[in-house]
């Protein structure tokens, strides 16, 4: 940790002094462009000065206005030593010009154009601090903006590690679940067709480790499916949907289940409920996972409660609740990670695909316990634009 500290540390330094000496690079040759500027702008006006006669009064008011500005530009190039140099500069060479034009009565005749001198002198002064002022506090934001600009690039190298990472152990916790749920029925294929290999069994044996194999067979096909639907994209055949017909058909292809579980249904539909924009097979196989899920939690009986509604103009939802035992409180953070299940023969995918479909349709999915016992499911649909309008 220190030596990452160090490096940081010696980056930053090495940035910053790189900037330095391209400030000073650029300081340099542009010095005598400003020098040569400053100087030209001085000797103009005083030239001005003295080849203007003087009872031309209103020139040379203008020409000490344009005095100002060769001071000016010193300081805000030079810093306070430019900006005074140049107002005692100019100073000296408006006294010259009283000297020399006005007959040299600086306090009698040409009050005015005494005070000049001294205005000269403490606008150079006032520029000069001004510009100090100003140069430092570019000074710092510019180191501010070097530190800054070397932090955010070592904040986003940390992000991209930390994502490379996450990726890393994502496809780690992937693998090891596709190796453990093909692992199991493997090792049941592997020994049955072993036994089968022997001679001495009986037919009744050979058709029961038969089955087996054909048992496992189905599963593995089945862990390979679900799998392929979790990973691979697919192209969304998007449509208006109306949910309450979705979840109905789903209800009549899972009766046979319900009647042979004693499992009613309560179904709590808001009237005109809008439609949504989704894909309706893969619709159907959301409500078809969380139903059966609802119904195999309940072994002994219970009720399936169904309700949607609308909670704005932008969004509607559907909660499924069952009667069952719920869910354990430590099992409800992971309940959507890929291969994660409760169950004995489960795959682990169901709700991991629930997840996905629902998101690639801008949908979120949500899992609670009842205080009164079972689970609930809150799923979000964005509502149709064409029923907004």
């Amino acid at each position: 940790m220190g030596g990452m500290k160090t490096a940081n540390k010696n980056k930053m330094k090495k940035s910053m002094s790189g900037q330095k000496e391209k400030m000073e690079s650029i300081t340099r040759r542009n010095f005598g462009i400003r020098f040569f500027v400053v100087v030209i702008l001085s000797l103009l006006i005083s030239n001005l000065h003295f080849l203007t006669p003087t009872f031309y009064h209103h020139m040379h008011l203008i020409y000490d206005r344009l005095c100002y500005f060769p001071i000016i530009l010193a300081a805000f190039w030079f810093g306070f030593w430019g900006g005074l140099i140049t107002g005692m500069v100019m100073a000296g060479m408006h006294i010259t010009h009283i000297w020399f034009q006005w007959g040299g009565h600086f306090f009698s005749h040409n009050l005015q154009q005494t005070l000049e001198v001294f205005v000269h002198v403490f606008l150079g002064i006032v520029t000069g601090i001004l510009s100090e002022r100003f140069l430092r506090t570019e000074t710092k934001l510019r180191r501010s903006y070097e530190e800054l600009r070397v932090k955010t690039n070592e904040i986003l190298k940390a992000e991209d590690q930390l994502r490379r990472t996450e990726r890393i152990q994502a496809l780690a916790e992937l693998s090891a679940g596709i190796a453990h749920e093909i692992r199991t029925p493997l090792s049941s294929i592997k020994g049955a067709v072993e036994i089968l290999a022997s001679a001495s069994l009986k037919p009744e044996q050979r058709l029961e480790f038969s089955q087996i194999v054909l048992k496992e067979t189905k599963h593995l096909n089945r862990v390979v499916s679900e799998f392929l639907n979790f990973a691979r994209p697919r192209i969304h055949q998007l449509s208006p949907c109306h949910v309450t017909e979705i979840i109905d058909s789903v209800l009549d292809l899972t009766a046979q289940q319900r009647q042979k579980h004693e499992i009613r249904v309560i179904r709590h539909y808001e009237s005109d409920l809008p439609t949504i924009i989704f894909d309706t097979s893969q619709l159907k196989q959301v409500f078809a996972n969380l139903i059966t899920n609802a119904i195999q939690a309940m072994t002994e009986g219970g009720t399936l409660t169904i309700s949607c509604r609308t909670i704005n103009s932008k969004e509607m939802e559907c909660l499924i609740e069952d009667s069952g035992p719920g869910i354990r409180e430590k099992d409800l953070l992971r309940l959507f990670d890929p291969f994660f299940t409760t169950r004995v023969n489960g795959t682990g995918l169901g709700l991991s695909i629930v997840q996905k479909i629902l998101s690639h349709h801008h949908g979120t999915i949500n899992v609670a316990n009842r205080n009164e016992g079972g689970a609930c499911f809150h799923i979000r649909f964005p509502v149709s634009e064409e029923d907004l309008v």
